[in-house]
């Protein structure tokens, strides 16, 4: 694979790591890219979160209309939007924090699932596409759900450029990946903050399709 060199940009503290990682596991989740030697990122559009929000709006809690989710940041955060290739592009919530990011991504997912054994499988194929990308290891996998049901793996990498750690949280829904993050210092990743920001995750649709794992 080739990534831009805006991908590169691999601080825990700068929005350029989310970029980049999200980029990563993307390409790894969907296997008819991860088969080429695609280049990826070759686009980004930035914008107000405003502009995917919809709804209820105050200083914390935002509505995507475009990934049909609600979640709570601790800071307003921007808007991006990644070509990935192959008419795929992937919508980024970043919020920078002084010691690490809160990010939300969301893109088309092509790949089918229709057991919990697909799920496993493509989910693990994200979190090595993450190994990869910082060259760190699982520190720590959960298995959680979201109030819905929905299954959901949790996985805390290490950051060894850095000396930071990555924590994110995988779902594949209503045909879309998504993927919730908080990345930076270890202290603010393991924090009770945190874990707020990612137990505020909501799907908003009411498919009953999308409950993988069950």
């Amino acid at each position: 694979m080739i990534f831009c060199k805006s991908c590169f940009s691999f601080l825990a503290r700068h929005a350029a790591i989310g970029a980049f990682v999200l980029c990563t596991t993307a390409i790894a989740q969907n296997s008819a890219l991860a088969q080429t030697g695609i280049t990826v990122c070759s686009q980004t559009k930035s914008s107000s979160a405003s502009a995917v929000t919809s709804g209820e709006k105050n200083s914390k809690s935002f509505r995507s209309s475009d990934g049909s989710f609600r979640i709570n940041f601790s800071s307003p955060p921007r808007r991006d939007v990644e070509d990935l290739g192959n008419d795929v592009e992937q919508v980024q919530l970043i919020a920078e924090l002084p010691k690490g990011i809160q990010m939300v991504s969301h893109q088309p997912h092509s790949d089918r699932v229709v057991s919990k054994r697909d799920l496993l499988l493509q989910l693990n194929a994200a979190r090595d596409g993450l190994l990869k990308a910082l060259d760190g290891q699982v520190l720590k996998t959960t298995d959680t759900s979201l109030s819905d049901g929905t299954f959901v793996r949790e996985f805390l990498v290490s950051i060894p450029a850095a000396r930071g750690e990555y924590r994110v949280r995988m779902l594949i829904a209503d045909d879309r990946f998504y993927q919730i993050a908080s990345v930076g210092e270890p202290e603010f990743v393991r924090s009770a903050q945190s874990t707020a920001f990612l137990d505020s995750f909501e799907l908003q649709s009411a498919s009953p399709t999308r409950k993988y794992g069950r």
